[in-house]
């Protein structure tokens, strides 16, 4: 099955600057808005240590929120292997190397859906931020707690949700996911959906066949400058089979399971499956 069409239903056009403009005003903070092809939001927020600086940008059907500067410094390979743990443990935000200014940044993303975020989401992960700020400079995972939406959403709505969207998933592991195979361009790729705790919802992606790689220095590195280009989720390599892998997760108290919204997830997928695909050629 083609991924094309989903992927063409998800990029409507929106109004990059509301969307951001919106953001800022849920977050009651003085702003400077960057105008361009990468239209962002620079802003401050209190941190356990003193003032952040943040910002605000979309990237693709996402609107990002990355703390920059919570660690200065460069790193050794084993360090931003420790960070990658970090990040695959985290799930829904992801540090990083910010090879312009030289040191670790903080991020994490909310999708985009009908041109809307909504404003509480914007607030609870802007704090979520900066108070991960204190795990990260001890090198460890932030605690992720978001809170219970009122309606539970079971694997069942997913698959539903998924079909509407026209993208049938087939149930795997003995129910407990969602499971679909995509093709775009030369390259295919596997999409996992499933929930936890009835919190979140979770979108993997993996690539088809299996892009197996080192685990040194210099995968980690790219890893690294891959995770700095993304706005949902994060990428990480897989423990038990070394292999590059997807994780967005998204809170459920703050969207609708609709078929927008797997369409996103999707798309999403699709497009850090190609920058996947073109960072590790013949790995």
């Amino acid at each position: 099955m083609s991924i094309e069409a989903a992927s063409t239903m998800t990029h409507v056009p929106f109004d990059r600057r509301g969307v951001i403009q919106r953001a800022m005003s849920a977050l009651h903070v003085a702003y400077d808005l960057h105008l361009g092809l990468d239209t962002s939001a620079r802003f401050s927020i209190s941190g356990p240590e003193g003032p952040l600086t943040a910002t605000a940008s979309c990237v693709r059907s996402s609107l990002r929120f990355s703390v920059h500067g919570v660690i200065a410094g460069t790193f050794a390979g084993n360090d931003l292997r420790l960070f990658d743990s970090v990040n695959q443990n985290w799930g829904f935000g992801r540090v990083y190397f910010d090879a312009s200014s030289g040191g670790l940044n903080c991020a994490a993303a909310l999708p985009i859906v009908g041109s809307e975020v909504d404003p509480l989401a914007v607030q609870w992960t802007v704090r979520h931020l900066a108070d991960a700020v204190t795990a990260v400079k001890g090198y460890a995972t932030p605690k992720f707690m978001p809170p219970t939406p009122a309606r539970t959403t079971t694997l069942a709505d997913v698959a539903d949700a998924a079909a509407s969207a026209g993208a049938v998933f087939q149930a795997v592991h003995g129910g407990e996911m969602l499971e679909q195979q995509f093709t775009e361009g030369s390259h295919s790729f596997r999409v996992q959906l499933f929930t936890a705790g009835g919190v979140i919802l979770v979108a993997r992606g993996r690539l088809v066949p299996s892009r197996y790689v080192d685990s040194d220095d210099v995968t980690i590195g790219t890893i690294q400058r891959v995770n700095a280009a993304l706005g949902l989720g994060c990428v990480a390599i897989w423990p038990q089979q070394p292999q590059p892998y997807f994780q967005g997760v998204v809170p459920l108290a703050w969207v609708d399971l609709t078929p927008a919204l797997i369409r996103n997830l999707i798309d999403e997928t699709a497009a850090v499956m190609e920058i996947v695909d073109r960072s590790f050629p013949g790995a």
